[in-house]
């Protein structure tokens, strides 16, 4: 499992990655000066195991501030290759190992995943 933040992505890569996340984000069309490219407004989903990961939360509020080590709830992001979770108001995808291959094999530039400690 990897994490990357905000995604925008070019009809070549939307061609190549397709297969592999439909119905799982909104694509939002953005002109460019470079031409056309693709926002991914992912969905999100209710799958961390909070009880389970290693959480440093916010003394004021008690919202999570930082996630030490991360467990997913495996029946709900079985079948997913990009994803947000609800738990952290989407401020980070995730995408599945599958992902990473394809776009690495595919040569495809301009993102860079993180490692998700588990």
């Amino acid at each position: 499992m990897n994490g990357i933040g905000k995604l925008s992505i070019s009809e070549k890569a939307l061609s190549i990655l397709e297969p592999i996340i439909r119905n799982q984000l909104e694509l939002l069309p953005l002109e460019t000066s470079i031409g056309p490219y693709f926002e991914l407004n992912v969905k999100q989903l209710s799958c961390l195991d909070i009880s389970k990961c290693d959480v440093a939360r916010f003394k004021s509020s008690g919202r999570i501030m930082k996630i030490n080590k991360y467990a997913f709830i495996d029946e709900t992001i079985r079948g997913s290759n990009i994803f947000c979770s609800y738990e952290l108001r989407g401020n980070t995808i995730f995408v599945s190992k599958l992902f990473t291959d394809t776009v690495e094999s595919n040569k495809l530039t301009g993102v860079v995943f993180d490692k998700i400690p588990k």
